[in-house]
């Protein structure tokens, strides 16, 4: 009984590692003529070495685990530093099980991974024996596990140790677990662990991977068990009946195939139980020899997506037809079109091999259906893959048209024509057929067709013979049709037969013939096509066919009375473009229109160019409309329009955003035309424009030449104003002052004029010279009305005599300006920054005051103190205005004046030939008033610091500030001792 089970496992598993012979049709058998191949291949029968690598599988761990080979690195690094923990740790604590049960896991999982790319057929360059590194993996579990249930006998877990060890120690061919294994499934019987152990006990059983009897498949096909593993057992079961049960094992093989699905290689492609089920499956198909596909089998393929299967299959039925009934064998070929995914190649070949078979059977009919499918399956054949073939066809086909010019032959002639010059391109270039294909519609006067395909075969005609006669042919159809017989007369609204489109293709005949012919019949046919065009293609294309007759045939009878219809037609429908552009023709063609009104074409064009200009402008296609109209100037300069078209120039230079343009047009309008009563308004716009694309002194021009030439106009003042602005803006100091003169000298109101004064005295002082500015101030108080503008003038004429170090003018000026009794806070403030400004002045004094040289020492020490007192008064002056930034300077000059004079006292030594009564008296005065200025030093320069919250002049002078309040703070008293 053993034996025989035996030789029974190890057939299996030989039966499962060879592969089956393709079963092809033998094609010497499949065709009468013995000249086609299978189409398809059969699929590859792939090997399955290790079909139990995926049977009895912990699913707890294969749901949570990652397959990914790039997570093989980081679980053998996780192992290392666990086995090394595990191995550490003293005593049986519940950590030390906690980790080896990760390690148990890790184990676990690793094994999985490496039994699932064997099982897959896949490689891991790590691992070049994979069966080698799978004991291996399998081995760690199993000594793992057995740790484990050594350590800790009483855990929950120990089931599930125990598991992991019986599976483990199966799977590398461990006989001696059999007893083992038998008794936990008895034990745990109907539980998952017990299945597991059943399902891949009979696997390695009837793969003959080991030596022990684990049960039938047949009784493991009966458990519950995850999927996987039963659609291997199912394949191992199938593959055991093939010779003896082949129904049950078609069954089997496609619920093992469906139920495999899951198992797949990376990138999604279908794994090898749902493959190696397939091709069983397909075998078993084709060995019946079947007529007509069976549907089931092609339904089961398509659902599980094995369209390669399908093909195979279908065609091997086709193949079978063919002796016996070429209709049928076409037939199961066409149901191939119906499967999902079929390439545009496979369809292509398919369809050719369905009109081979037709033409094999020399059936008309037949063939066309065919040709007509291949047609719509494959438009990039290589044509000679085909040409043959057309032409067995066409030549049986003509063949049946000369010997019965029937309506019906004919038409079945022309639509294998039509069929062939779509897809064949030997075919259609052949010009013979194409006239075959004319000359047969004709016998059965089908001057419609005749008529359209005539006009097909003169465009694609190789040589001009050809093209002529294909346009003869049509333009014969089309006059039998239409009824044209003789050139038109130029009148409106023509008799024509027929219908639009005809007569449109009647005039595409003629266009073509033209070239073709020469003399009065090419000039008829020119004119005629011109007038015709006219009247069915509309106007556009009508007066370009005229213009092209006109100018090839000027000296034409018909041209004159054609210029003449030309032009009235234009004009009436308003039409200045064309009406331009015939004028100009007529003229360089020396035509003149036959008509009285039409005599002076220089006018005419005169007149269609200003109004095409002016159309472009309503249309608001300003950029067009404003290069028409400069045109027009530079084509009739001295025409009454011209000043006119180049202001409508302008006009819409300026509206189409091309300010620059706008402005050149202005000025050649002012050169060209500087009587014109558009001047004034043009040169007014022009200085306005120029401003306002930033060409300042352009404009600055603009504006001076407007107050010139227009003084009594009252606008000449802003004029020379804006003009003033503008040099200013340039730098261009000189001229902005000269216009401004020239402004204030214009106007009459006199606050005006103060404030343009103001405006030149201000560039006098800064960029003028000390005489200038001192006039120009001195105007300016002449002028004013107001004490404001008086105080900021003289504020002014301190600073000049200032800078030129005229002292005594400064103290003058400065006496007359506090003098005078203001409330705004801008007169305030230049009067507070006048006595700072005085009181710096009075400050450079001071240092060089030395009482040791006068006389009366004691009243040289009085007379400093008293010049001190008035100068640190001025010199504080800005803090009386509220938030001036200049109060934090004063503070810190006043604290420098303190310290400097006190420093000053502290020089005095009276000698000793002085009184000692004066000595004691100005020793005293010095020791007091030292102190005093050396702590007002200190307060000063602390308020100057808080000032700077106010702001100062600029950052260099703070920064100076804080650093001397910084260090009167790290003195007590100066000592200068």
């Amino acid at each position: 009984m053993w034996l025989k089970l035996f030789i029974l496992n190890l057939a299996l598993s030989s039966s499962i590692v060879l592969q089956y012979p393709p079963p092809f049709v033998e094609v010497a058998s499949a065709n009468p003529g013995s000249t086609l191949r299978p189409l398809f291949a059969e699929p590859r029968v792939p090997q399955l070495n290790f079909l139990t690598d995926f049977i009895g599988r912990d699913q707890d761990v294969v749901q949570v685990m990652s397959f990914d080979a790039s997570q093989v690195e980081t679980r053998m690094t996780q192992l290392r530093a666990m086995e090394q923990d595990f191995q550490s740790m003293q005593g049986k604590s519940r950590e030390a099980m906690q980790l080896g049960v990760r390690v148990l896991s890790l184990h676990h999982q690793h094994a999985l991974y490496l039994e699932n790319i064997r099982g897959l057929g896949l490689t891991d360059k790590r691992y070049p024996d994979i069966d080698h590194f799978i004991k291996v993996a399998r081995r760690h579990v199993i000594s793992y596990s057995q740790k484990l249930l050594k350590a800790y006998p009483q855990s929950p877990y120990g089931r599930k140790w125990r598991i992991s060890e019986i599976i483990s120690r199966m799977r590398i061919g461990d006989d001696s677990v059999f007893k083992t294994a038998v008794a936990f499934a008895k034990k745990t019987s109907g539980s998952a662990e017990a299945n597991r152990i059943k399902a891949l006990g009979a696997a390695l059983t009837a793969s003959g991977k080991t030596r022990q009897n684990y049960g039938s498949l047949d009784s493991a096909l009966e458990l519950n068990i995850d999927a996987h593993s039963m659609s291997s057992l199912k394949l191992l079961a199938a593959e055991s009946l093939v010779k003896k049960n082949k129904a049950r094992s078609m069954r089997l093989f496609q619920q093992a195939a469906r139920e495999g699905l899951g198992i797949k290689r990376p990138g999604g492609d279908s794994g090898p139980i749902t493959k190696r089920a397939s091709a069983r499956i397909l075998h078993l198909a084709v060995s019946s020899k079947p007529r007509r596909p069976d549907s089931g089998v092609v339904d089961f393929f398509q659902g599980i997506g094995m369209r390669e299967h399908v093909q195979f299959y279908i065609e091997q039925a086709a193949l079978n037809n063919i002796p016996r009934s070429p209709e049928t064998a076409i037939g199961v070929y066409d149901s191939l079109f119906n499967i999902n995914g079929t390439s545009r190649e496979a369809r292509s070949r398919v369809a050719l091999r369905t009109l081979d078979i037709a033409i094999s059977a020399r059936k008309l009919p037949l063939i066309e259906d065919r040709w007509k499918r291949l047609s719509r399956e494959s438009n990039k054949m290589k044509t000679q893959e085909v040409f043959s073939r057309v032409l067995k066809t066409q030549n049986l086909s003509w063949s049946t048209v000369t010997k019965k010019p029937t309506p019906a032959n004919v038409e079945q002639f022309v639509r294998l024509h039509d069929s062939f010059s779509r897809s064949i391109p030997l075919y259609a270039s052949d010009d013979k057929w194409k006239l075959r294909s004319l000359e047969a519609l004709s016998t059965v006067n089908q001057h419609g067709q005749v008529s359209k395909r005539a006009d097909v075969v003169a465009r694609e005609a190789k040589t001009p013979k050809t093209k002529l006669a294909a346009l003869r042919f049509s333009a014969r159809a089309k006059e039998k049709l239409i009824g044209i017989t003789q050139v038109p007369k130029f009148s409106k609204n023509p008799s024509l037969n027929g219908g639009r489109k005809l007569s449109l293709d009647y005039i595409a005949v003629n266009q073509a013939i033209i070239p073709l012919v020469s003399g009065t019949e090419k000039e008829r046919a020119m004119f005629q096509v011109a007038y015709m065009t006219m009247q069915v293609k509309g106007r556009k294309e009508g007066n370009q066919s005229f213009m092209t007759t006109l100018k090839s045939n000027p000296r034409s009878p018909l041209a004159p009375s054609a210029a003449a219809y030309l032009l009235d037609d234009a004009l009436s429908q308003n039409d200045y473009v064309f009406t331009e552009r015939l004028a100009r023709s007529l003229k360089k063609w020396s035509i003149r229109p036959s008509t009285k009104r039409f005599a002076n074409l220089n006018a005419i064009l005169e007149f269609a160019v200003f109004e095409q200009a002016k159309f472009l402008a309503q249309q608001n296609k300003n950029a067009e409309a404003a290069n028409k109209f400069v045109a027009f100037q530079k084509e009739f300069p001295k025409s009454k329009k011209a000043d006119m078209a180049l202001h409508l120039a302008s006009r819409n230079y300026t509206a189409a955003r091309q300010v620059d343009s706008s402005i050149k047009q202005m000025e050649r309008l002012l050169e060209f035309y500087p009587k014109s009563p558009l001047a004034k308004e043009t040169l007014w716009a022009a200085a306005e424009q120029s401003k306002s694309i930033g060409q300042l002194l352009r404009s600055a021009r603009h504006y001076s030449s407007f107050g010139n030439r227009y003084r009594t106009e009252g606008i000449d003042r802003s004029a020379w104003y804006r003009a003033a602005e503008l040099h200013k803006s340039l730098g261009r100091f000189s001229d902005s002052i000269a216009s401004y003169e020239k402004h204030m000298n214009a106007v009459t109101n006199k606050t005006e004029k103060v404030r343009v004064a103001k405006e030149i005295a201000s560039m006098q002082h800064k960029y003028g010279s000390a005489q200038e500015g001192l006039a120009s101030y001195d105007r300016v108080i002449k002028l004013a009305s107001d004490r404001s503008t008086e105080v900021w003038a003289r504020y002014h004429m301190v600073e000049i005599f200032l800078r030129q170090s005229m002292d005594i003018e400064a103290r003058a000026a400065s006496k007359k300006l506090l003098s005078i009794s203001v409330t705004d806070k801008e007169s305030l403030t230049l009067q507070a920054r006048t006595r700072f400004n005085m009181g710096r002045l009075e400050a450079s004094k001071i240092a060089e005051v030395d009482p040791m040289r006068e006389s009366n020492l004691y009243a040289a020490v009085q007379s400093l103190i008293k010049v001190y007192n008035e100068t640190k008064k001025n010199l504080i002056a800005p803090c009386e205005v509220p938030g001036l930034e200049w109060c934090s300077v004063g503070y810190y000059e006043a604290a420098k004046l303190s310290e400097s004079t006190a420093e000053k006292l502290l020089t005095v030594r009276p000698p000793p030939t002085l009184d000692p009564a004066v000595v004691n008296k100005v020793t005293l005065l010095v020791k007091q008033e030292s102190d005093r200025l050396i702590a007002e030093s200190n307060a000063y320069a602390s308020q100057a610091e808080t000032a700077l919250s106010q702001g100062a002049p600029d950052a260099e002078v703070a920064e100076r500030i804080r650093s001397y309040a910084q260090r009167s703070r790290g003195q007590d008293a100066v000592d200068l001792q």
